[in-house]
């Protein structure tokens, strides 16, 4: 196994990046970007917070709050929508009868 050394490790990515045309990206700007992306696909913040090397999960909750909030805000709507399906009438057939569940499967 190579050991990576981070001097050159930036100077890839420069390259990398200038080639791709986004001569504005830095390395940085990808922790961020992946972080974003974990806590949007519901990754818990304790297990982000551990991968960007936060002490500990309210480090990561003060600089990713926006995100949490989304998602909250996207749990909510999802769970309203369960509980909105749930509470109406089970549909009945033409004779007036509720079906049955059917355990095919």
């Amino acid at each position: 196994m190579r050991l990576w050394v981070p001097n050159e490790v930036s100077k890839d990515f420069i390259r990398l990046r200038k080639t791709v045309k986004l001569d504005t990206v830095r390395l940085h700007d990808l922790r961020h970007f992946a972080a974003t992306c974990l806590l949007a696909a519901g990754v818990p913040v304790r297990t982000v917070s551990g991968r960007l090397g936060h002490a500990n999960a309210a480090t990561t909750l003060g600089v990713y709050a926006h995100v949490v909030e989304e998602s909250d805000k996207d749990a909510a709507a999802k769970l309203g929508a369960l509980l909105t399906k749930l509470r109406q009438p089970p549909a009945r057939t033409r004779s007036g009868r509720t079906p049955r569940a059917t355990t095919d499967g």
